[in-house]
């Protein structure tokens, strides 16, 4: 009896406390139903009279920069390097020793041709001496045919012999001029192939050899390159057209740039893009990002803040808070650039996403003022 009494009891409290409860929140609730509907403040939003104009839109793509000329500086005959005027990094004028070489083959050519010379010049004095007594011989035969004193097969045999003594002597002599222009061009070259000198003003690249090395002909000795004029690489999808000027930024510095020409691609899917530039802040063969333009847009520019993308399509808002279906036909920066039903004297809003959502879908209150995009 006893336990359920006590059930009794802790049920008859429940119900008074959820009771009490039930009438606070119903009490609560009409108290709140009575205060006045909190009022909205209105957004002060910007506002921007479209313009009519072309807004091209960027692409980001990867280039490599490097000089538009350089090569290697080659010798043209073995030999050990004896001097290297340069370290790499340094600059250079043309005309100017940036190594030297001990041309060993050049050398020994000039010995050989030499004593090739000093044998001729020998040889040509033993045919004068045989040519003045053949010369001799043939007169005085000549004075005895013509006296009956020979026959004329002994004249014509004479005469045959000095012709051929004649021949052989000049023949020698033009051997000798030969050889003689020959020992002029090795020693020329002993001067060209010893003194490796710079082609143009550049820079030293890197060096190839070291002093005592030992080198063949066509040995590359240093890479080197021009300083005056650069180029950077861009590969872009083939079927991506690009226009004629870009831009890359470095250390927050735009530098602007103009597309020289097109070539082909050993990647099937690619075309390279040449640009050429004057030296940048940057290290050789470097990758930087360029931005070449990819699309073109002829329409009315707006700040990017003033197109809103809903589910339903693409709008901007004017100032009585309508929606105006739009296209977006390209977006550069902070701008762009539609196709719709505008004007340049209309009010677009510019708030951005969530605002533009509010003004247009809920009715918010606004305050606009207009600013001047030039």
């Amino acid at each position: 009896m006893s336990n359920k009494r006590y059930i009794l009891v802790v049920l008859l409290i429940l119900v008074v406390f959820f009771g009490f409860g039930f009438y606070k929140l119903k009490q609560r609730k009409l108290e709140y139903q009575k205060l006045p509907t909190p009022q909205r403040l209105p957004y002060t939003v910007e506002a921007v009279h479209p313009k009519e104009g072309i807004l091209k839109e960027y692409t980001t793509f990867q280039g490599f920069y490097e000089p538009y000329t350089k090569g290697f500086l080659s010798t043209k005959t073995n030999g050990a390097v004896v001097k290297l005027n340069v370290s790499e990094g340094d600059t250079f004028k043309k005309g100017q020793i940036l190594a030297v070489i001990d041309p060993t083959d050049i050398k020994s050519q000039i010995e050989a041709t030499e004593a090739k010379l000093e044998a001729q010049k020998a040889q040509i004095q033993a045919l004068q001496v045989a040519l003045e007594t053949q010369k001799a011989i043939f007169e005085r035969d000549k004075k005895l045919f013509e006296t009956g004193g020979i026959s004329k097969e002994q004249f014509q045999l004479s005469k045959t012999k000095y012709m051929q003594t004649k021949a052989q002597y000049e023949a020698a002599l033009s051997n000798l001029k030969a050889l003689q222009a020959q020992l002029k061009d090795l020693k020329h070259n002993l001067e060209v192939y010893t003194y490796i000198r710079a082609p143009y003003d550049g820079v030293v690249r890197k060096l190839l050899v070291r002093e005592g090395d030992f080198v063949g002909a066509g040995k590359p000795l240093m890479e080197i390159a021009k300083t005056d004029l650069y180029r950077i690489l861009v590969n872009v999808p083939l079927q991506t057209s690009v226009g004629k000027e870009g831009f890359i930024t470095l250390g927050g510095k735009e530098y602007k740039l103009t597309v020289n020409r097109v070539l082909p691609s050993t990647n099937q899917n690619l075309k390279v893009v040449e640009i050429l530039t004057k030296k940048l802040p940057l290290p050789d063969d470097s990758y930087i990002n360029v931005s070449l333009p990819t699309k073109e847009c002829k329409g009315f520019i707006v700040p990017f803040g003033a197109v809103l993308y809903l589910d339903a399509g693409t709008f901007v808002v004017n100032t009585d808070k309508k929606l105006i279906p739009v296209k977006v036909g390209a977006i550069s920066k902070n701008l762009a650039c539609v196709k719709g039903n505008l004007s340049p004297q209309m009010g677009i809003l510019v708030a951005g996403q969530f605002r533009l959502r509010e003004i247009a879908l809920h009715n918010w209150p606004i305050r606009v003022v207009y600013i001047n995009t030039n």
